[in-house]
């Protein structure tokens, strides 16, 4: 596992190990915690987004049509 070094506000630092304390955890424990929480929600979408995309018939073309020149090798992706 990596170990990194962060900078926080004193008083952030100071709600996460009251937090901390509260659930019986590390502070370290909390901050890797609610990492990987806002990754996940980044990253991911939820139910009622998933549905609202699956209902955005435009959307879906766009996307079909995207992976077909890419599985060609057209365009540019960034």
């Amino acid at each position: 596992m990596a170990r990194t070094t962060i900078s926080l506000q004193d008083d952030i630092l100071k709600k996460i190990k009251i937090i901390a304390k509260r659930d019986n955890r590390s502070t370290p424990n909390l901050i890797e915690t609610i990492l990987i929480q806002y990754i996940n929600e980044s990253f991911f979408v939820d139910e009622v987004e998933m549905h609202e995309l699956e209902k955005d018939a435009p959307l879906k073309q766009e996307i079909k049509r995207a992976l077909a020149d890419y599985k060609k090798n057209r365009g540019r992706f960034v």
